[in-house]
């Protein structure tokens, strides 16, 4: 457990120097000899997607998406509407309990 959350930690740290720097497309790569990080988390990244090569040697970060809070509350409300909405249907319809 405690290895697991070291590892994200890491991975969120190189994922924050990598938008400080501004290492964010294949025109503003870093070089891998710029990069002091730790090599597992910068090899699961990269293994992953989320780092990617620019050109040879030189890494950026790969972001679709950001996972924040507004995608979280978005993923309640639909849940919310898959449970809730059968139930106010069984509820108002005739000969339900």
């Amino acid at each position: 457990m405690l290895g697991h959350a070291v590892q994200r930690c890491a991975e969120t740290q190189l994922r924050a120097a990598l938008r400080v720097r501004g290492a964010v497309s294949p025109a503003t790569a870093l070089p891998g000899k710029d990069l002091v990080v730790d090599k597992s988390a910068f090899d699961e990244l990269l293994r992953r997607g989320v780092i990617r090569e620019g050109a040879p040697g030189t890494y950026y970060l790969y972001e679709t998406e950001r996972t924040g809070p507004g995608r979280r509350v978005v993923q309640l409300l639909f849940w919310l509407a898959v449970i809730l909405l059968p139930m106010g249907i069984i509820q108002f319809c005739p000969g339900g309990p």
